[in-house]
Parts: structure tokens; C-alpha cells; sequence
């Protein structure tokens, strides 16, 4: 997915708890350009057979979220090896374009 009008993107990978630490020490073998960030989410609307009776009846399940920006470039390599790391872990990503990043005392 090369792009030439945004060369930046952001990925955001959401995972299942039990998945937190393994995508960690992924992410810091490949040190994403920048680094990345973690939270915990809650995800809403899932399937309901991948949700426990618990979360069917809050209405929400627990997940990890991972943002990272990488060159558009470096996209395709980044997901297949993901992939390949972690199919059937029940992740899901989503990708934007970077229109402007950087630190505050760069912004000038």
C-alpha cells in the first residue's frame, strides 16, 4: 500500500487480553517508527458466540488496543508479519493516514 500523498499511517490492533504481553514483545522487536501505545478498551458489538455469558449480559468485552505509525510503505510487510504472528488470536486492525505527526516543540 505504497502512498505518496500520506507516507505516514497509524495502525491500531485490538486483541484479547490474554494476548497483551506476546503483541507487546512483538512490537518492541520491530520498534514501529515512533514507538507505539497501549490501552485497554472495551469492544462493543461482537459476535455474540465469542463472547463469555458475563460479557453478553454487560454488553461489552474487554480488549487491548496497540497504536503504531509506520512509513505507508512498510504496511504490507508490517500486517502479513502480524499475521503470520498472531492468526487465530482474535485481533483486528484498522489502518489511517497520518496527516502530520511529531512533538510539540517540532511543531514550528
Amino acid at each position: 500500500m505504497t502512498n505518496d500523498v500520506f507516507p505516514s499511517v497509524a495502525v491500531v490492533i485490538n486483541v484479547p487480553p490474554a494476548a497483551e504481553e506476546r503483541v507487546v514483545d512483538w512490537l518492541l522487536e520491530r520498534s514501529p517508527s515512533g514507538g507505539f501505545t497501549t490501552y485497554t478498551v472495551h469492544g462493543h458489538g461482537s459476535s455474540p458466540e465469542t463472547l463469555s455469558v458475563a460479557e453478553q449480559v454487560i454488553g461489552r468485552q474487554k480488549r487491548i488496543e496497540f497504536r503504531a505509525e509506520l512509513p505507508a510503505h512498510a504496511l504490507d510487510d508490517f500486517l502479513a508479519a502480524f499475521t503470520a504472528a498472531f492468526e487465530g488470536s482474535g485481533a483486528y486492525y484498522f489502518v489511517f493516514p497520518v496527516l502530520r505527526s511529531g512533538h510539540l516543540s517540532t511543531w514550528r
